[in-house]
């Protein structure tokens, strides 16, 4: 095991070990010790997107119960929230609604593992942002992969509340991507509507209607690009194709390479 992978394990052992009866008592003890050795095929885990109280979270008691159900229906899966991952210097962050159950719901990882992952993927991996188009064994290329809501909902649909829930979450993952000073551009992704408007209230920006295909300019070097989400509804509906999402990563490509 690499040792910067043990000083985080041990960490977050640590961090929750004291607590672990009255935090999680669903969940097996042994889920740590394998989980956050799968979460390092794909980033760093001294990254600051891999903050240990996103796991220790259990605000939202409908979310909690659901990781429960989950855990006992399917006992190999993930069951507990999904902290952003990728590399430590990114420049491009693609942030989705939630963990989906047969994705990041079952590796740990959000948008590995399901069709939403496959298609993101193939364009990532397209565009140099992924080694590989597939995403269980793809590390991610100066990218972070994150998700506004932290826990697999039910119905892939979260709660306002969820929502407002994780916001911290997703305000000190915003603080640790955005340059302090001036430097390179960088780029946020955001996938659907749900992520367009967390992102403008959370930089406290004025509101456009979303769209696909958006380009904005919030600073001298911050671009917030947006798409519909690759959901297997918006794809199979063709509401979002391979061709149209293409141009999206290749337009956050170009943006990088200024």
């Amino acid at each position: 095991m690499p040792i910067v992978t043990a000083v985080v394990w041990y960490d977050l052992r640590r961090r929750v070990r004291d607590s672990k009866e009255a935090v999680w008592p669903e969940y097996a003890p042994g889920l740590f010790c394998k989980r956050i050795i799968d979460l390092d095929l794909g980033m760093k885990p001294v990254s600051p997107y891999a903050q240990p109280d996103v796991l220790a979270c259990r605000d939202c008691t409908r979310l909690v119960k659901h990781q429960a159900r989950i855990k006992r229906q399917h006992p190999d899966y993930w069951c507990a929230p999904v902290p952003g991952w990728g590399a430590v210097r990114s420049r491009l962050m693609i942030l989705g609604l939630a963990p989906g159950l047969a994705g990041a719901g079952r590796t740990g990882k959000g948008f590995v593992g399901d069709a939403s992952g496959a298609f993101l993927f193939k364009s990532l991996h397209s565009h140099g942002f992924a080694t590989d188009y597939r995403s269980e064994r793809a590390r991610l290329r100066e990218t972070v992969i994150t998700n506004i809501v932290k826990c697999v909902p039910p119905g892939n649909r979260p709660l306002s509340g969820e929502k407002r829930n994780c916001e911290r979450f997703l305000a000190r993952e915003l603080e640790s991507f955005l340059p302090k000073r001036r430097s390179k551009n960088r780029v946020i992704l955001c996938l659907g509507r749900d992520a367009y408007e967390s992102v403008h209230r959370l930089l406290e920006l004025s509101t456009m209607p979303f769209t696909h295909g958006m380009c904005l300019r919030t600073r001298e070097n911050v671009f917030i690009l947006t798409s519909f989400h690759p959901s297997r509804l918006n794809v199979n509906t063709g509401r979002l194709t391979q061709s149209m999402f293409d141009s999206v990563i290749a337009l956050a490509r170009s943006l990088l390479s200024q």
